[in-house]
């Protein structure tokens, strides 16, 4: 799988990668998936990628991390964006 990730923080840092990670596999009966269905089970695995390591030691920055599959071998994936913003 093909995946961009945009990383911006509120001190106006900002990055962004393209890169290629393992394929997306939804399993109910996963742990790491428990409740979760298989939208939500893609979301938790892109938020794996996102950050950067800016301001880990700054609890106060704001960030904002979008995540935007590419290519996967699951076309219906494809187009797919997971965001999260927080402080």
């Amino acid at each position: 799988m093909k995946i961009k990730i945009e990383n911006a923080y509120s001190d106006g840092h900002e990055s962004q990668s393209i890169e290629n990670v393992g394929e997306f596999s939804y399993d109910p009966t996963d742990p790491d998936y428990e409740g979760c269905d298989e939208r939500e089970a893609l979301d938790l695995y892109l938020s794996e990628f996102t950050g950067d390591g800016h301001g880990a030691d700054d609890p106060d920055l704001g960030w904002c991390y979008t995540v935007t599959v590419l290519e996967a071998a699951d076309s219906a994936l494809v187009g797919h964006v997971y965001e999260n913003c927080g402080s």
